[in-house]
């Protein structure tokens, strides 16, 4: 019994009811006595956070139950980035194992353009203050370790990078990750990010590279506006710092964290290095010496499609050589090429006195030619 006032209240508490419980009122009414009752039923066990409530009238519980959700998604994402494999790896030739054009060391003062390409996909450009004979830069693959970058004299900027066009891979919008080990670091050095539009460069990331053998990683979400394509690499930048970069690899992929860099296989490597720049090697390009032996025509099918026409670099004084039934050597200027699409090429060579006679013989190229479709 309650006493309410002067009279008395009767609270029938049903089969199960506490006194800690919520409950809810399933039925009332009043004695002949005047004394009023009502049937009371469990609902819930009432606690303290169910009780309380801010200022929105959301309840302390329900807030409580939100966050031990984010904490248990949280736990599951941590265990999703310590068990799953590798992202995929944007970057072609991430460690610098192929290298088609051959060189042991890619110096400018052996080109004629500020920017040039050296191990495949890698491009090199720079900016000298006072004359090309007083800058010294070189890439040096290094088979073991990737690749040295030194720059030994005075630049205003050196860019040693790799481009992707948004029409292959589009990242607008995207958010990405930029990871890469450096082995040696002396001097100033860093890493960039930046896109490229209508003549226009957009630094939208860049840092600091202080120290050798550690792992560096940067996160970005590229802008959604306008972008031909974007480059990520590695820098000099300052009036006459010197110095060399010894990186390992460098890997680029879709989300916020880095996950490990895996190496990849070589063969495949090379097939997507050729989409961009095919580097021929000897008896590839063979042609049939016909009947007026004057004219040879050689064919050539790429690989793979390359990304585009590409653009043909033939050396002075190629080599052509015959066989069957007897060898013969000869070298040529006058090789053109009369088709080339982005799957075959035909160059054609009007050459006389060296073809007597051997008509019907197989002739082919021992120079190496190249095929560049780069992004430049």
């Amino acid at each position: 019994m309650v006493n309410k006032m002067d009279k008395e209240k009767q609270i029938i508490d049903l089969p199960g009811t506490r006194c800690d419980t919520l409950w809810a009122i399933v039925e009332s009414g009043k004695n002949d006595d005047g004394i009023e009752w009502e049937k009371r039923q469990r609902t819930a066990p009432k606690t303290f956070e169910s009780c309380i409530f801010d200022k929105n009238g959301i309840c302390l519980d329900t807030k409580l139950t939100a966050i031990q959700e984010q904490i248990n998604g949280t736990t599951s994402a941590i265990y999703e980035i310590n068990t799953s494999p590798s992202n995929p790896n944007l970057l072609i030739n991430p460690n610098f194992k192929i290298n088609q054009r051959g060189k042991e060391t890619y110096s400018i003062h052996d080109l004629e353009r500020s920017l040039f390409y050296t191990m495949d996909r890698w491009a090199l450009e720079y900016n000298y203050l006072d004359g090309k004979e007083n800058l010294d830069i070189s890439i040096m693959p290094a088979p073991l370790s990737g690749t040295a970058f030194f720059v030994n004299k005075a630049a205003s900027f050196v860019n040693f990078y790799q481009a992707i066009k948004m029409d292959e891979i589009d990242l607008r919008g995207k958010t990405v990750t930029f990871s890469f080990y450096i082995g040696e670091c002396s001097g100033h050095k860093g890493f960039f990010i930046q896109t490229y539009y209508n003549n226009t460069y957009n630094v939208i990331a860049e840092g600091t590279i202080t120290e050798g053998n550690k792992i560096y990683t940067c996160t970005v979400t590229i802008p959604s506006n306008n972008i031909d394509f974007i480059k990520f690499g590695f820098n000099c930048n300052g009036l006459g710092l010197q110095g060399a970069l010894n990186i390992n690899w460098a890997k680029l992929e879709l989300g916020n964290y880095a996950t490990p860099f895996i190496p990849p296989d070589p063969t495949i490597e090379l097939l997507k290095c050729q989409r961009y720049y095919i580097q021929t090697k000897s008896s590839q390009l063979i042609g049939i010496i016909p009947p007026t032996e004057e004219v040879v025509t050689l064919l050539y099918n790429f690989p793979v499609i390359m990304r585009a026409t590409p653009t043909i670099n033939i050396p002075d004084n190629t080599i052509l050589s015959f066989y069957y039934p007897m060898d013969g050597t000869f070298s040529v200027n006058d090789l053109n090429a009369i088709f080339i699409s982005d799957s075959a090429v035909a160059l054609r060579t009007y050459t006389e006195s060296p073809l007597l006679g051997q008509t019907g013989k197989t002739c082919y190229i021992e120079s190496a030619i190249g095929f560049d479709a780069e992004i430049y």
